[in-house]
């Protein structure tokens, strides 16, 4: 015997607590004789002698009264990391890093977060805003455990998605401007003037890009750097804007300006959460499980 192991350490903690070899065998289902066998090595390892043998049992010596104090803290202190480990499986404990777009932020992911954290004090959510291309080589790398953006592209080999919240692209224009006065807005004429948006960091304009290409025509933008300069330059007439309802119709009463449905099928829009199954921790896929719940109106908390 090379060590104290903890098979060891809990039959002399039950004899301990017995007052009886013969009880210890007996609770731990264990021949007799293998429980003399683990306490004689115990005393053979320490090179004391542990149990006081009598008729009626056994009687810690002051050396086996000291070995049981510091096995009950170990013993308490192993209960502990093994409890914490099944909360880490269960996904209670440990980290999710999370990346999304503003849209997704701001269209219930933030309060999502909020609620969550309140929950689940010992798991630590990370949550980074970033512009849509980030999205799939982040998580693609492992260095983000889920995503949420707008769905403008297919899902590469090897991720998934599930979808988080429907929204709508609209169009947001003056309130002067000539397209204002329009019910709902087609992509054909929006084409005829000048565009704010994101820029090519952005999926959605690269999106809006190849449809101008499939029209043979080009989208004439100027790009900004967020939607708080893209709603000021589209109400000073710089150019008229396309984006999700979520970030254009809070805004659009102050600004004097006006969001229109957009006519074309691709308006109609999922903000979807993308991950990769097989880098999934469990606090990542509670998470994720939590999301998909609030979707549907379950009690997630």
């Amino acid at each position: 015997m090379r060590g104290l192991d903890l098979e060891s350490a809990r039959l002399f903690l039950i004899a301990h607590q017995e007052g009886s070899l013969t009880r210890a065998a007996e609770k731990s289902h264990i021949a007799l004789p293998a429980v003399t066998k683990r306490i004689q090595d115990l005393e053979h390892l320490f090179g004391v002698t542990l149990f006081e043998r009598h008729a009626r049992g056994v009687t810690a010596t002051p050396a086996g009264e000291e070995l049981a104090v510091h096995i009950q803290s170990v013993m308490h202190r192993l209960n502990i990391a093994s409890q914490a480990m099944k909360e880490f499986a269960a996904g209670k404990r440990g980290q999710v890093r999370i990346i999304a777009t503003q849209s997704a932020i701001v269209g219930g992911l933030a309060d999502i977060v909020a609620r969550y954290s309140a929950t689940y004090r010992d798991v630590t959510v990370d949550l980074k805003e970033v512009n849509g291309w980030s999205i799939v080589p982040e998580i693609e790398s492992g260095r983000a455990d889920l995503g949420l953006t707008i769905s403008v592209f297919d899902a590469p080999i090897g991720m998934s998605s599930d979808s988080f919240q429907d929204v709508k692209l609209v169009a947001m224009v003056p309130a002067d401007h000539p397209l204002a006065r329009q019910r709902r807005a087609n992509f054909e004429e929006m084409l005829q003037f000048d565009h704010v948006t994101l820029g090519p960091q952005s999926a959605l304009c690269a999106f809006l890009v190849q449809q101008a290409a499939e029209r043979r025509q080009t989208l004439r933008y100027r790009a900004v750097q967020s939607f708080d300069v893209m709603r000021s330059m589209i109400a000073a007439n710089l150019g008229i804007g396309i984006m999700s309802e979520l970030m254009a119709k809070p805004y659009a009463k102050k600004l004097g300006t006006v969001c229109l449905p957009i006519e074309e099928d691709w308006a109609d829009r999922q903000i979807k959460i993308w991950y990769r199954e097989d880098l999934m921790t469990s606090a990542a896929r509670s998470f994720k499980d939590v999301i998909l719940a609030s979707k549907n109106g379950k009690a997630a908390f």
